[in-house]
């Protein structure tokens, strides 16, 4: 009971933040009714029930996406060259507002991307375009599919970098099936690459390093919620490796030969004798799957500090190597420029 009475409390303080927000501004988030009409802030925390929406959040006959405050999300490759994963890794924050879409909506200008950091140097993507949404449906307006699609070009280092992330609200007999799109992190925990969601998340990467444009998949950097699966390496001479790796469910995934199965390293270690290196940022990490999605998997951690020269390891295999009949005989210890600086035999290999 107590629970419940806190949890209520919380609910009705953050109603009342709420709307005295919305009355010192004029009404709301006026950026983000992209109809003409106010939206509202969409910092609201509901009182810590991840699924709550304010009951003031109504799109109207439209629809209405809702952005949290701090929402940011990271990039799963398709790449097959972990170097190259690590290389273009992203995480993009969005501006936080409830952005209202009217059903007759052609295309409108609005600043979605808050921030983009690229590469393992975090560097700041700079625009070189305006963002805009588009709309286009698909059958009827009684009974069809409302999309719009948010896009914007961005420079960064040598690299182009074009967002296209497409929201989908369904329609049946006049109605939307979900009418609100709330981007809280249970909504982006999932395989940005295979799930049915109301939502496509993805960027196009032009990198002169690469023969061709490679595109990049988003979902929560959050990763709390995905399966964990840690990898215990022992090799020759006593050293010692560690990957933890955070997957979405794949079970129901369609397999063919171009699938691409994403998972994100939360973490990693590696140990020589008693002193240890350990990366647990983001951008210190990369993981790649492709090749029927666990035929070809390979990890990467750099450390901020280097252990006997060793700056990085580079693993070639995963959580499904194994079982695959494709588990590695040996990994490889890297310089500062991610060349190799040892081979080392793999003397076992177990997955928890």
């Amino acid at each position: 009971m107590q629970d419940s009475a806190t949890s209520f409390r919380a609910r009705v303080f953050s109603l009342v933040c709420f709307f005295f927000l919305a009355a010192c501004s004029g009404g709301g988030a006026g950026d983000g009714g992209l109809d003409g009409s106010d939206g509202a802030d969409g910092s609201t925390d509901g009182g810590g029930d991840e699924n709550w929406l304010p009951s003031d959040l109504d799109p109207g006959n439209g629809f209405g996406l809702l952005v949290p405050a701090a929402t940011a999300i990271c990039s799963y490759s398709s790449e097959s060259d972990v170097l190259q994963a690590y290389r273009n890794a992203a995480r993009i924050t969005l501006k936080s507002d409830f952005i209202k879409f009217s059903r007759e909506l052609d295309r409108l200008q609005y600043d979605l991307i808050e921030k983009i950091e690229f590469g393992p140097q975090r560097l700041l993507a700079t625009p070189e375009s305006a963002g805009a949404f588009s709309r286009k449906l698909e059958g009827t307006a009684q009974n069809g599919t409302y999309s719009y699609t948010f896009e914007q070009r961005f420079n960064v280092a040598d690299r182009k970098f074009s967002v296209i992330f497409q929201f989908d609200f369904k329609v049946q007999s006049g109605a939307a099936l979900q009418p609100i799109i709330y981007l809280n992190t249970p909504a982006l925990s999932v395989d940005p690459w295979n799930a049915e969601s109301p939502f496509l998340l993805r960027a196009l990467v032009e990198d002169p390093q690469s023969s061709y444009d490679r595109e990049l998949r988003f979902a929560a950097c959050d990763l709390s919620r995905l399966q964990r699966v840690q990898l215990d390496i022992d090799l020759a001479g006593g050293d010692r490796v560690q990957m933890v790796v955070r997957c979405p469910d794949h079970s129901q995934t369609f397999i063919i030969l171009s699938t691409v199965c994403p998972c994100l390293l939360e973490s990693a270690f590696f140990e020589r004798a008693t002193d240890r290196r350990e990366a647990s940022d983001f951008f210190r990490l990369a993981f790649v799957s492709w090749n029927h999605c666990n035929l070809a998997q390979e990890m990467l951690a750099v450390f901020d500090q280097p252990l006997g020269g060793i700056f990085a390891v580079r693993v070639p295999g995963g959580p499904d190597s194994e079982k695959m009949g494709t588990k590695p005989q040996e990994l490889f210890c890297l310089n500062e420029d991610l060349s190799v600086a040892e081979t080392k035999t793999i003397t076992s290999w177990q997955v928890h």
